[in-house]
């Protein structure tokens, strides 16, 4: 069930826009930012409105636009979504400073060799610096910072950096519990929950994959080699 980051959606939707670019250049990172910051505007709307928190991304951004009316069409947004908003005004406001991707890169691949993966730590700590809970931010580190990261590895070609990536992937901490990952466990009869954030994003691979459409004969878990 070990599905590495480049094989999920996130990745692949990465790598794809990613390709559309020129011939890489590994010093722009504020043309990555262009990329990760809405995907991370994204995230933070995770079961929310994404719509809206993708789009607020772009015109905080200066980026082109249309701004969709937010779910509720309420005159306020609720306290949370205005938690989220603000975390994401400060994490824009930062990159104009110093590229967000620059930062990220910087923390996934140090620049001595390791005996072991570096703490996740110092990952967490540029997100909950702007008061986001530990869940969101494992959430944000998982469904988007390592797929990107991936991404661009494979772009640049490189192999330091991806391997970062996958070893982060593969040994984080477990992430929230949710609906998805309840119900799999219960239809695959799993005796619990699997641990760690790579075994709770098969469980969704699968999901998306099979389960969801009723593609039962092609599942995944119960598919047997010829």
């Amino acid at each position: 069930m070990h599905t590495f980051a480049y094989e999920n959606r996130s990745s692949e939707l990465f790598s794809t826009q990613l390709r559309a670019l020129s011939t890489p250049k590994h010093d722009d990172e504020t043309l990555y930012d262009h990329y990760l910051l809405p995907a991370l505007g994204e995230g933070l709307a995770y079961g929310r409105d994404r719509a809206f928190f993708r789009a607020t991304s772009l015109r905080l951004m200066g980026l082109p636009g249309i701004l969709p009316e937010p779910e509720g069409r309420a005159t306020r947004p609720a306290p949370l979504d205005a938690q989220r908003l603000r975390a994401l005004r400060h994490l824009i406001e930062q990159a104009q400073i110093t590229p967000l991707w620059q930062r990220l890169r910087t923390v996934l691949t140090p620049g001595e060799a390791h005996d072991s993966l570096p703490s996740i730590w110092p990952l967490r700590r540029i997100f909950t610096r702007l008061n986001l809970s530990l869940a969101r931010t494992d959430i944000l580190v998982c469904n988007v910072v390592l797929p990107f990261a991936a991404a661009v590895a494979l772009r640049e070609q490189d192999i330091v950096l991806y391997e970062c990536a996958r070893q982060f992937y593969t040994s984080y901490p477990d992430l929230p519990s949710n609906q998805v990952t309840r119900m799999m466990s219960a239809q695959l009869q799993l005796p619990g929950e699997p641990g760690g954030a790579c075994q709770q994003q098969g469980l969704h691979y699968i999901y998306q994959q099979t389960c969801r459409t009723k593609e039962c004969t092609q599942c995944i878990a119960g598919r047997k080699a010829l």
